[in-house]
């Protein structure tokens, strides 16, 4: 047994707190604090249209994000590049679920920048994510916070 688990019923606590699950019957050490903030932070992402994840998306990196289409051609090839806005705001996608939406874009984590094939959604928790990286974690939780005070506005 690790330090994670703890075959006691009756657990001595461990350090940073701990939880019994009861499907495996062990005692379980508490996400870390930053964890369980990035998770927060990761949900908000989730469940979005592709106009409300743009939105969030020009919050965080601004409206100069280009993407590459993933083209229906035989070979499967990438058709050439688009700006982001004018995509995300077209008639053929703006109410898709983000999480459909997919295309090609640039990022990653910051010791793997890479082209990526992904969506919408994919592309906002990469952006939140880099931005939690460069500007930490309440920093991140601040502009969701304006984000939420520029819609009620």
């Amino acid at each position: 047994m690790s330090e994670q688990q703890n075959p006691c019923t009756e657990c001595p606590g461990m350090s940073g707190g701990c939880s019994f699950d009861a499907d495996r019957y062990v005692c379980v050490k508490t996400p870390e604090p930053l964890v369980t903030h990035l998770r927060k932070l990761l949900d908000r992402c989730k469940y979005l249209t592709v106009s409300e994840a743009y939105d969030l998306v020009e919050f965080f990196c601004g409206s100069n994000e280009v993407i590459w289409l993933i083209g229906r051609r035989v070979d499967g090839g990438v058709k050439s590049e688009t700006q982001l806005k004018s995509y995300a705001r077209s008639d053929d996608v703006v109410w898709c679920m983000a999480n459909e939406v997919r295309f090609k874009f640039w990022g990653g984590p910051p010791n793997r920048l890479h082209y990526y094939n992904g969506s919408m959604e994919t592309l906002l928790m990469d952006r939140v994510l880099e931005y939690a990286c460069n500007w930490g974690i309440e920093a991140t939780e601040d502009m969701f916070k304006g984000v939420r005070k520029k819609c009620t506005a």
